[in-house]
């Protein structure tokens, strides 16, 4: 089965984006928690409700990640290649994603509930699937090769809002933070969308990658399945039989 260097490249940026996302808490910080909850509006199709009032950390704007289902995402990356993905959330975090190879050649489908990953190429019309835990770190095969990019997730969340601009007609907070990845933390300067809490644009390391988002709680959970027909393999048992099953 051929794999194109474009989808190992998808594959490396989609589980850095995921650990940038499950690293994003759920909850406000110890300051936020201790302030009475604020009242939400309604926010114009489909996206996340703004609460009264400004939020005063990084950690206040993400808590409205709980109000989205799912999202298609397009990340423009430094080379100003275009990644399309679709989200699907629950309580904020990603559980499912589907990562378009740039080229049309094929997909990445991962689970992170049951932590595993297909690899697929259209014109072979066949997948493999990899087991994302359990692998060479203590983290899994996901954490490792996150690492490679933004690092295991975790950005610095408890610093404050002071700066806000409008970045291609979107109102958004600008945050100077860090992310953290083994002994050293990286410096990272974010926009996030004011009316979502969804990351807009991130530069770190000299390289800059935009994300724009459509579809909101659009996505059905038929678009993360294969393809009917699809003969798939599971390399975690190739040392067990040859061949594959076939996606019903």
């Amino acid at each position: 089965m051929k794999v194109s260097v474009k989808m190992v490249g998808v594959v490396i940026v989609a589980i850095a984006m995921v650990a940038v996302l499950v690293g994003c808490p759920k909850q406000p910080s110890e300051t936020a928690m201790s302030r009475p909850p604020k009242p939400r509006a309604v926010a114009p199709e489909g996206e996340a409700a703004a609460p009264v009032g400004e939020p005063q950390t990084l950690a206040d704007v993400w808590t409205k990640l709980n109000a989205n289902e799912s999202y298609a995402l397009t990340m423009t990356m430094p080379d100003g290649e275009v990644v399309t993905q679709l989200v699907k959330l629950e309580d904020g975090k990603p559980v499912k994603m589907r990562m378009n190879d740039p080229e049309g050649s094929g997909f990445v489908v991962m689970d992170m509930k049951e932590q595993v990953m297909y690899m697929c190429t259209l014109e072979e019309n066949m997948a493999m699937k990899m087991d994302m835990a359990g692998a060479a770190g203590e983290g899994g095969a996901a954490s490792d090769m996150a690492e490679m990019t933004f690092g295991p997730g975790s950005i610095q969340s408890d610093v404050e809002l002071k700066t806000s601009e409008t970045l291609d007609g979107v109102e958004c907070w600008v945050v100077e933070t860090t992310t953290k990845g083994g002994d050293e933390d990286t410096a990272a300067k974010i926009w996030v969308n004011k009316a979502t809490g969804l990351l807009v644009q991130m530069e770190a390391d000299g390289d800059t990658i935009k994300m724009e988002y459509s579809r909101f709680n659009e996505i059905a959970d038929s678009e993360f399945e294969m393809p009917e027909g699809m003969e798939v393999t599971d390399m975690s048992k190739m040392g067990e039989a040859t061949g594959g099953e076939t996606a019903p």
